[in-house]
C-alpha cells in the first residue's frame, strides 16, 4: 500500500490512480481576482478528475499556499505540493548571498512543521536554473536539496532547460539517488539542438535519472514528431519506467481573463492530444498506464518521511 502527503490529506494510491507530476495549481491572482481565481482553477481540477486523474503535482515554490485554501479543500483531485526555490528572479539580493544552510534550514522547516496554519507538508522538492552551469547561489540551493532529499526521501523535480545532465549530475555527486530525481524540460533543445539533446536525455536515462516531457508542439509540427518518435524509443527500450510526461500548464491574469502561459488551454494537453498520437503509433494502452500511474508512483515515492 502506498500512501502519498497530499495538501490536506494522506491519500492511498489506487490501482488506477492518474498521476501529473508537473504542474501549477498555485498561480499567482490579484486579490481581486481572488473569487475568479478559485472558479477557473476549480474547474479545470474537475475536467481533469472526470478524465480519471486523482493526483496532481504543483511545482510552483514561490506561491503563498494558504492563498489556495478553498481550492486545496474543494479540489476533486488530491494535490502534492512542493518545496524549494525558482530561478534567481523570484529570489531577493540578499538571499543569493546566503549560505547552503540557510536554503537547507528554510526546507527543513516547512517539511518538519508544515506550510501555513494547516500545516501542509510538501511531498516534493523543486529547484530551478536557467543556467548552461550552476551559478554560486544555485549550488548552495542545489546542495541543500541534496541534503533533504537524502534525509528525508523525497523526490526532486529540477528546472534545467540548458543544463539537464549538469544538474542531474551535480546532484548526484552530492549523493543523491539518481531515480529521486526528475530532470523537467529535458526536451527543450530537441528541435534546435537534436543531436546533443537525445544525447543528454540518454545520459540521463542511463545514469538511472528520469527524464519529464511536456513540449510536444502543435499538431504535425517537426516538434511533434521527433518527440513522438523519442519517447517510442525510450517505451520500446530497458528505460521505459524513467519517462515521466506532464502538461507544465499555467497561466497569468489579465484584465480578469486568465491567460496560458504556452499554447495549452487546460491539464489534459497530454490526455486529449498525445496520448493519441502515442496509440496512433503502435504505443499500446498498458504502456501509456505505465507512463500515467507506474513511473510516476516510482518517483513520487518517499520512505522516510
Amino acid at each position: 500500500m502506498i500512501r502519498f502527503n497530499c495538501c490536506d490529506r494522506e491519500y492511498i494510491v489506487t490501482d488506477n490512480s492518474k498521476i501529473l507530476v508537473h504542474e501549477h495549481v498555485f498561480n499567482l491572482y490579484h486579490y481581486s481576482n481572488r473569487n475568479l481565481s478559485i472558479e477557473y482553477t476549480l474547474s479545470l481540477l474537475e475536467n481533469l478528475a472526470s478524465k480519471g486523474y486523482d493526483i496532481i503535482v504543483d511545482l510552483t515554490p514561490y506561491s503563498k499556499v494558504w492563498n489556495y485554501y478553498e481550492i486545496i479543500e474543494k479540489s476533486p483531485v488530491n494535490i502534492i505540493s512542493c518545496v524549494g526555490f525558482f530561478t534567481g528572479k523570484y529570489l531577493s539580493f540578499s538571499e543569493k548571498n546566503k549560505d547552503e544552510k540557510y536554503f537547507f534550514n528554510k526546507m527543513e522547516n516547512q517539511i518538519k512543521y508544515g506550510i501555513g496554519r494547516k500545516k501542509i507538508k510538501p511531498g516534493i522538492i523543486k529547484i530551478a536554473t536557467n543556467s548552461n552551469s550552476l551559478l554560486p547561489y544555485e549550488k548552495n540551493i542545489f546542495s541543500a536539496a541534496a541534503n533533504i532529499s537524502i534525509i528525508y526521501g523525497l523526490p526532486i523535480a529540477v528546472h534545467a532547460p540548458k543544463s539537464g545532465i549538469n544538474s542531474f549530475e551535480y546532484l548526484v555527486d552530492k549523493g543523491v539517488n539518481p531515480n529521486k530525481i526528475m530532470i523537467c524540460h529535458a526536451e527543450s533543445a530537441i528541435v534546435s539542438k537534436t543531436l546533443d539533446c537525445i544525447n543528454e536525455i540518454k545520459l540521463i536515462l542511463q545514469k538511472g535519472g528520469f527524464v519529464q516531457f511536456s513540449n510536444f508542439g502543435t499538431s504535425n509540427s517537426k516538434r511533434r514528431k521527433i518527440m513522438i518518435n523519442i519517447c517510442q524509443s525510450i517505451i520500446n527500450s530497458q528505460f521505459k519506467n524513467q519517462l515521466l510526461l506532464s502538461n507544465d500548464f499555467s497561466w497569468k491574469w489579465k484584465n480578469n481573463v486568465p491567460i496560458p502561459k504556452k499554447n495549452i488551454s487546460n491539464y489534459l494537453f497530454i490526455e486529449n492530444e498525445i496520448i493519441p498520437d502515442f496509440l496512433s503509433v503502435g504505443i499500446n494502452e498498458e504502456e501509456v498506464f505505465t507512463l500515467m500511474h507506474r513511473n510516476p508512483i516510482i518517483f513520487l515515492h518517499y520512505t522516510k518521511y
